[in-house]
């Protein structure tokens, strides 16, 4: 666990795992309130294919946000 926190990324595709963790944890967190307040609970398969789903979103929607668009063009900036 102490080498998946000093990596900064992991075989998941290159994606960051730190923030993949916190998506993990908070999609755990969620699945408990979902239990609790509306009886409804995922499977880790579930939370995990989720959270890489939103990992990922996250990490092309940054890329994309760190370019300017002009046109149908992309310019670095």
């Amino acid at each position: 666990m102490r080498n998946n926190f000093q990596s900064h990324f992991s075989s998941w595709g290159g994606i960051d795992w730190p923030c993949l963790f916190g998506i993990i944890v908070w999609h755990i967190w969620k699945n408990q309130n979902l239990f609790i307040f509306q009886g409804i609970t995922w499977t880790v398969d579930e939370i995990i294919k989720i959270s890489y789903s939103w990992a990922r979103q996250y990490f092309s929607i940054s890329r994309i946000s760190s370019h300017k668009v002009i046109g149908l063009y992309l310019i670095a900036g």
